[in-house]
């Protein structure tokens, strides 16, 4: 398969845009592109509506190739003629190619609109309409099928942009005033205008508008010698990208040159680094699509050096190169019911060991809610072990804290053999600097001998006694703890206390990178457990920047992400941030009959379960073809799953009729080499033939023995006409057989069987 892709790499990059043709050499223009997008519970739709005028002398034939959005399928298709709209119909492509070289030919009548929508490729389809004539226009519509990501309570969907000597695509919203088009807000009826380089490519100094740059900030004190770079990337051909990565020192390091020469779908791979000058500052990662006939997205990638590594999770559509324009826009939809979550599931199970799942998860923007009347006392750890840097670092992500409660009170218990509470009562969280400026004047915050937690713990618990509403405590350790420490002692201890939520805070690594990670294996978890807590690991807390250090702190105010997320009792993802979303497209031997997503507010269990939803399923059979899942499908199997999807495929294409159309006297004379078509699977299936199955002639003379309660053996001689019935002749006649025989419809796919005669023995029903 891939030899035939690489002949044509060494062709002009230009099939990627949309582009007009005429067979006639008539001069077509695209007078009109408008697009209509909804996003109902996931997944969205868009209505296209294109308008093509001749401007020649002559009747002549538009030839469209089209871009679809970024796994898009097309679901539907009409032609308008005069003032009314006449709906396609889904069949096998070549049928459909068979019957629309016929009705576009030469012939007696006059000259009615068919138009034919059909596969080019993943992310490519083709268009055809015939006639249009000398100074008319013609009117077409499709419909996509569009899946949806989901980043921060927002669904995003792409588009492609205007081509060269094309209508700009006006793109209306429904339901939605302003949207966001690659990260720019803009009203929700908006034009699509050519692709111009990104300001921060610009800024580097490069002027391709099909470059993704991707940036990453770094701060660290550290110098690594070994530096690694990890890449992930969805795409329906990995082979296509070029990666490279562009240093603090500004030093390039390319990392793949898109060679072409591997077959996988998707990337995942780590690439060492040489002569790295420095890791701190800012990263850059540059992506270039080397070939249009494939998409995709970066869906995070990773610096690491010297023990830590530094995560870049947003994901980013990846441009595709062309040189008449094109490329796709990123338009970002707020959901409405964001503040849900919402787990969706479809399959599609119609042949034997080769079923298809799509798992769609949106996590609500607001997984928890901040109690009004919140509590908080932060047990801080005095130790000498932890020192006055150390003392200062807790107090700092107290401060963050408050940051993200800023209506909360607070409570400071200080603790190293003995635990003391600093203050007579809880004081507004705006009163923290100057408490603590006080604590230090007192020399309250110097560090002494001894690192009893457990004291801390039981001075906090007598402190939060008296008070009602949402009660938390931060218990803050270096998790040097004496010898005779017994963390079930304390658990017992802590038992009782009502609702009361309690965080263990593990600082270390002050002067390292800042990270606040969760610890499920810490010696300390159960304190945590037992009262829906968490137990953390924070690091670089001296050289963390303000913001993020508040960022990060929120996870400890409330719960704001789904931790250890399983579905159906298998890991999948170690997090789902709220307002964030997963898409799963899966081909497998058996697909569950429903799923179950399973995780933790911090310890709190967690879980959402869906059962298939047949608007998902029918999508979901229309996206393994723009999934580039299709390809382990036989041809048979790939016109089942399509004509479920309502999809064009490779073997299937929408054919728009309007009534009374018959080769015309302005018709086209084809030549026997020109023509068009599809095969199975990408390129290689251009010189296949379609096999549909074989009607089942047993089975039918089976079921009208039972119908008609035959007694004693019966031939029949069925002559077809592809699906008609044209003659029926019975050995002994029997009313119903005739009768029962003359009702069959036989399927489309007989269309391709030709004129033959079937001989049907008809057994009693006894037998």
């Amino acid at each position: 398969m891939r030899i035939v892709v690489l002949l044509l790499c060494s062709l002009p990059l230009t099939t990627i845009a949309d582009s007009l043709r005429s067979t006639r050499n008539q001069r077509l223009t695209e007078v009109s592109h408008r697009v209509s997008i909804s996003v109902v519970n996931g997944l969205a739709t868009a209505t296209v509506q294109r308008t093509f005028k001749n401007h020649g002398k002559k009747t002549d034939e538009a030839t469209l190739d089209i871009v679809l959005p970024s796994g898009a399928v097309a679901t539907g298709l009409r032609i308008k003629g005069k003032n009314q709209w006449f709906k396609g119909e889904l069949m096998h492509a070549r049928k459909a190619e068979e019957l629309y070289r016929e009705l576009t030919g030469l012939g007696p009548s006059r000259p009615m609109d068919p138009a034919l929508l059909y596969w080019e490729w993943t992310d490519q389809l083709a268009l055809r309409v015939f006639p249009i004539f000398s100074g008319k226009t013609s009117t077409i519509e499709y419909t996509l099928t569009i899946p949806t990501e989901y980043e921060d309570g927002q669904y995003l969907v792409s588009y492609p942009r205007q081509s060269k000597g094309l209508a700009k695509p006006k793109v209306g919203v429904k339901g939605h005033r302003t949207v966001v088009v690659d990260d720019s807000i803009v009203n929700g009826n908006f034009l699509l205008s050519q692709k111009k380089p990104s300001k921060l490519a610009t800024k580097l100094g490069f002027s391709d508008p099909y470059l993704l740059v991707v940036p990453m900030q770094v701060s660290t004190t550290k110098q690594a010698k070994n530096v690694s770079v990890r890449v992930q990337a969805k795409h329906t051909w990995a082979s296509d990208l070029e990666l490279t990565v562009i240093d603090p020192a500004g030093d390039q390091h390319s990392l793949s040159e898109g060679d072409m020469t591997s077959d996988d779908n998707d990337l995942d791979q780590t690439f060492e680094l040489q002569d790295v000058k420095s890791v701190n500052g800012r990263w850059h990662l540059l992506v270039r699509d080397n070939h249009p006939w494939d998409s995709g997205t970066i869906e995070e990638w990773t610096v690491k050096f010297a023990g830590t590594k530094r995560t870049h999770k947003k994901k980013y559509y990846i441009p595709q190169p062309s040189e008449g324009g094109g490329s796709r826009a990123t338009i970002k939809i707020a959901n409405k019911r964001s503040k849900y979550s919402n787990l969706r599931f479809g399959k599609v199970d119609l042949v034997e060991n080769k079923h298809f799942q799509r798992i769609e998860f949106d996590a609500s923007s607001e997984l928890s809610k901040l109690a009004r009347k919140h509590r908080v006392v932060f047990v801080i750890d005095r130790s000498r072990t932890m020192k006055q840097e150390g003392v200062d670092a807790q107090l700092r992500l107290a401060k963050a804290y408050l940051a993200n409660a800023p209506k909360a009170q607070f409570e400071i218990v200080l603790y190293d053999r003995r635990a003391i509470a600093t203050s007579d009562s809880f004081l507004a969280a705006n009163q923290f600097d100057a408490h603590v400026k006080s604590l230090r004047k007192s020399g309250k915050l110097v560090p002494a001998n001894g690192s009893f937690l457990d004291r801390g713990l039981n001075k906090a618990k007598r402190v939060l006694a008296r008070e009602i509403g949402s009660r938390h405590i931060v218990a803050f350790t270096d998790n040097r703890l004496r010898t005779r420490w017994k963390t079930a002692k304390v658990t017992q201890a802590l038992r009782g206390m009502g609702g009361v939520v309690v965080h263990v805070a593990q600082v270390g690594g002050l002067q390292s990178d800042f990270a606040i990670t969760r610890n499920d294996k810490h010696r300390l978890y159960s304190l945590s457990t037992l009262t829906g807590g968490v137990v953390v690991n924070v690091d670089g807390l001296s050289l963390a920047r303000t913001t993020h250090l508040n960022d990060e702190a929120e996870y400890l105010v409330r719960p704001n992400r789904i931790d250890n997320v399983l579905f159906n009792g298998k890991r999948q993802e170690d997090s789902i941030s709220e307002g964030q979303g997963i898409r799963k497209m899966e081909a497998l031997k058996q697909a569950d009959n429903e799923v179950r997503l399973s995780g933790q507010l911090w310890t709190r269990e967690v879980s959402f379960s869906a059962k298939e939803e047949e608007r998902l399923n029918v999508a979901t059979a229309g996206f393994v073809f723009s999934h580039d899942l299709y390809e382990p499908l036989t041809d048979a199997e790939k016109f089942v799953v399509a004509m479920y999807g309502k999809a064009v495929s490779p073997v299937t294409s929408y054919l728009a009729v309007e009534p009374g159309v018959r080769p015309s006297t302005d018709g086209i004379l084809r030549g026997s080499g020109s023509g068009f078509g599809a095969g199975g699977g990408r390129l290689s299936g251009l010189g296949g033939r379609f096999s549909p199955p074989p009607f089942d002639w047993k089975k039918l003379a089976r079921r009208i023995s039972k119908r008609c309660g035959v007694t004693k053996r019966t031939k029949a001689i069925v002559e077809t006409n592809d699906t008609e019935i044209a003659d029926v002749r019975l050995v002994s006649e029997t009313g119903c057989i005739s009768t029962e025989l003359w009702k069959v419809m036989l399927p489309s796919h007989t269309m391709f069987q030709g004129d033959k005669e079937h001989e049907l023995e008809i057994l009693p029903v006894s037998r």
